[in-house]
């Protein structure tokens, strides 16, 4: 089993506040942003960036793409990105 850093941190530091800077917070069964850091203290979405002038407006038109992928590397994507260890921190 694969342990982050931030809790071997929150461990050692049991009394200690914790704040995440995060552009992009994971939120998956194994590795969750709020699990580890706790609720949101404030959120500065992209929305809010555009208003201020920090970012240009994004525009996305999905697309769907059609793959030919066998059921091996099917099953080898599912592995890799799905795993129950996540190491993201």
């Amino acid at each position: 089993m694969v342990i982050g850093n931030a809790c071997i941190i929150r461990d050692a530091l049991p009394n200690a506040t914790f704040v995440d800077f995060t552009g992009m917070p994971v939120s998956v069964k194994a590795c969750n942003t709020r699990e580890v850091f706790g609720d949101y203290i404030d959120v500065y979405d992209m929305k809010k960036a555009v208003e201020d002038g920090a970012n240009r407006p994004v525009y996305y038109e999905s697309r769907g793409i059609r793959l030919k992928l066998d059921q091996n590397t099917l099953s080898l994507i599912d592995i890799t990105y799905f795993e129950p260890n996540c190491n993201i921190w």
